[in-house]
């Protein structure tokens, strides 16, 4: 299935994204109560310019979600994924809705 297959396919509820590059490495884990509306953003046309936003999303490959019952569980969940990614090959930048990862 290709990425632009897989956007479509994302379910509506809250959950945890997971956006990976061609190597599938983890290179940004985002939580969203409306997860088709968050991980779609990214790839609009009529976005915002981000030159941060705009190179992750030359890198993306990949996408995996994972649905939660709330958005509690999504807080939670991400931050337990991020705990859990080694912090050896990866810095960790943290903002007030969500955590990026990159090389």
């Amino acid at each position: 299935m290709t990425l632009a297959e897989k956007l479509k396919e994302i379910p509506v509820s809250a959950g945890v994204y997971l956006y990976k590059d061609s190597a599938g490495k983890i290179i940004y884990i985002g939580k969203a109560k409306r997860l088709r509306s968050r991980v779609q953003s990214y790839f609009r046309e009529a976005r915002p310019f981000d030159r941060k936003t705009d190179a992750l999303v030359r890198q993306i490959a990949d996408v995996e979600v994972i649905v939660t019952d709330n958005e509690v569980e999504a807080l939670i969940l991400e931050a337990t994924l991020t705990k859990n990614t080694s912090r050896v090959t990866t810095s960790i930048l943290k903002t007030t809705s969500r955590t990026r990862i990159s090389n």
